[in-house]
């Protein structure tokens, strides 16, 4: 729990205020969380200006690539695909990556030696880059990766673009990430 939803359980008459307006994200971007955790009550100050491939998912072959809360073939789907197609946008230096799971993050840092900005999704809250890379980690999205509120933090820390890296796995569907997954494609 954070602390703001520690006092709304504690005092339950206090009143409570959406700040509406939203200027950080594109709009492309911001409108999936519009759309499935605010209930379109979201004012998107940003502006469409038509540019291409905001939004991206990389879903990897079937397979079981995990191993404990690493996943290797999300590394290099990272890696091989996704720097190289970004960096012709932007520089490295303002591409983020953000993984559910510590031992992922710390595969990532050692693959990547600092030029990128990796952490997991709690060491993200509040920070922002032009680009953001979500690695799911997992073969199948569990609740942990998969709530809401996380999912809502690691998406909205991208500005210009937004990259989902996810494992083709059936049992996935119906999940926030598989909603996600579809909102992209």
């Amino acid at each position: 729990h954070s602390f703001l939803s520690s006092v709304s359980q504690t005092v339950v008459d206090a009143p409570k205020t959406l700040l509406q307006e939203h200027y950080r994200c594109h709009p492309k971007i911001i409108q999936f969380c519009n759309k499935k955790f605010y209930n379109d009550k979201l004012i998107i100050m940003t502006e469409d200006q038509g540019e291409k491939d905001v939004l991206r998912a990389y879903v990897t072959t079937k397979g079981n690539h995990a191993r404990g809360h690493v996943n290797y073939r999300q590394i290099d789907v990272i890696e091989k695909e996704i720097i190289s197609e970004l960096t012709k946008e932007i520089d490295i230096k303002d591409i983020g990556v953000i993984s559910p799971y510590r031992d992922q993050k710390k595969e990532l840092d050692k693959k990547f030696d600092e030029q990128l900005k990796i952490d997991t999704i709690h060491k993200f809250q509040g920070r922002e880059e032009e680009a953001i890379i979500i690695t799911t980690v997992d073969n199948e999205i569990g609740e942990f990766v998969d709530d809401p509120k996380m999912l809502n933090v690691a998406v909205t820390r991208a500005k210009k673009y937004l990259r989902l890296v996810v494992s083709d796995n059936e049992n996935n569907q119906g999940t926030n990430i598989d909603d996600l997954l579809k909102y992209i494609q």
